[in-house]
């Protein structure tokens, strides 16, 4: 039978799986306090349960919560585990996405190189954790503008996810979404629209059509018509998008405020030329 804080770390993934983050705080936040009670300290439940808080704090946007779960997660590991470790690979990708979120990437790039040298280092090179790391990287490098770097990782991590994992997994949709902004962000639509679509179908097959990762697909292919000037295929998706967001996150989350505001920009007022919306 499954020990209390097992019951409760599968509740908390459960409800992320599904979305439902808001849910998923109650039963993470036991799972960390259970792990804290252990006598052994540092202990494997601790570092899980708070790699899974800060991961959760970070779907929520609650940055200044998050880092320091995170930070504590990471040393919870290496002290544990000792520096070349998966797990703190991991740990490290999960910082490096956090600084991404914050715009720090300085601070992000060094986390995703250290840990791809782990990856490489323990792993295949066809592993798909290898291509996690990657993607990472890819999404850091587009941020920077740095174009061929980008390209090049994102590439790479595709054609390792979808080796190992299938054209339909949610990590292979993921890739092909990362993939598709940058084409995006470059005015390549041609190149972005099968990959978003792609990514799109994906996505609703994995969580069905209420789910954060289908609305943040249904906003990049609005935005994707929007950019071309087919306002008329745009605007359904926006609010498709705006719908899921609403239903996911509540009325106040900067998600919904972007639907929100590419909706808006769709019907401007006269004056200035309408400015295309961006990705996420």
């Amino acid at each position: 039978m499954p020990s209390q804080w097992e019951q409760l770390n599968q509740q908390a993934l459960d409800h992320i799986q599904k979305g439902d983050y808001q849910e998923a705080l109650e039963p993470a936040l036991a799972a960390v306090n259970l792990a804290e009670e252990k006598t052994e300290q540092p202990n494997r439940e601790l570092a899980i349960s708070l790699n899974n808080l800060g991961q959760l704090y970070h779907a929520l946007q609650a940055f200044d919560q998050a880092e320091p779960v995170v930070r504590r997660a990471l040393d919870v590991f290496e002290a544990l585990e000792g520096p070349d470790h998966a797990d703190v690979a991991d740990a490290l990708a999960n910082l490096a996405e956090l600084h991404m979120a914050r715009g720090l990437f300085d601070k992000a790039e060094p986390c995703l190189q250290r840990a791809l040298a782990i990856k490489e280092k323990l792993l295949a090179a066809d592993d798909p954790d290898q291509g996690q790391v990657l993607n990472g990287l890819a999404a850091l490098y587009q941020a920077q503008g740095r174009d061929e770097d980008a390209q090049s990782c994102a590439r790479r991590a595709l054609s390792i996810f979808t080796k190992a994992l299938g054209e339909d997994h949610p990590v292979v949709a993921q890739n092909k979404n990362t993939l598709g902004e940058y084409y995006l962000s470059r005015g390549n639509t041609e190149a972005a629209e099968p990959l978003i679509n792609e990514a799109l179908a994906a996505r609703q097959k994995t969580f069905g059509n209420k789910h954060p990762a289908v609305a943040q697909s249904l906003n990049n292919l609005a935005v994707l018509y929007d950019n071309a000037g087919d306002f008329a295929k745009a605007e359904p998706l926006h609010r498709q998008a705006l719908a899921v967001r609403q239903e996911v996150f509540g009325q106040d989350h900067p998600a919904v405020t972007q639907s929100y505001d590419n909706l808006a920009a769709l019907f401007p007022c006269p004056g200035p030329q309408r400015r295309s919306r961006g990705a996420t």
